[in-house]
């Protein structure tokens, strides 16, 4: 379930507080160098906690192109350090029940449409 990141038609991600999706969530739909001013917002364990280092699990939802779009959970700020890289094309989900790279540990998002980005060494992919 992406909730409302299917309503808004573009790439998005998803951040669940804990684990296997669960707890609050914060969704994103553009890039955020540095998630220090963002909070949990839905319901649940977590709700009105910061999300830099505090994500446990994601979802990431493709635009609804038939190019890929990929989004990227960075360790450090500034879109830096190891990550979670997530892709898809046309609407797909590509999901992580529990953050490889950056569980608990994550501090900015960016986004790549129509190119897979080249990133540092240290990224966990998920299609």
């Amino acid at each position: 379930d992406t909730g409302n990141c299917s309503s808004i038609h573009k790439t998005c991600m998803i951040f669940y507080y804990n684990s296997n999706y669960g707890g609050s969530a914060f969704i994103a739909s553009g890039d955020i160098p540095n998630l220090a001013d963002f909070n949990f917002s839905t319901a649940g364990a977590g709700k009105g906690l910061k999300v830099k280092n505090q994500a446990a699990s994601a979802m990431f939802r493709a635009h609804n192109s038939s190019q890929a779009s990929y989004g990227a959970i960075f360790f450090n700020s500034g879109y830096a350090g190891p990550c979670d890289l997530f892709g898809g094309i046309e609407n797909s989900v590509a999901a992580a029940p529990k953050l490889a790279k950056t569980y608990n540990n994550n501090a900015s998002l960016r986004f790549y449409p129509n190119v897979l980005p080249k990133l540092p060494s240290g990224c966990k992919s998920w299609w």
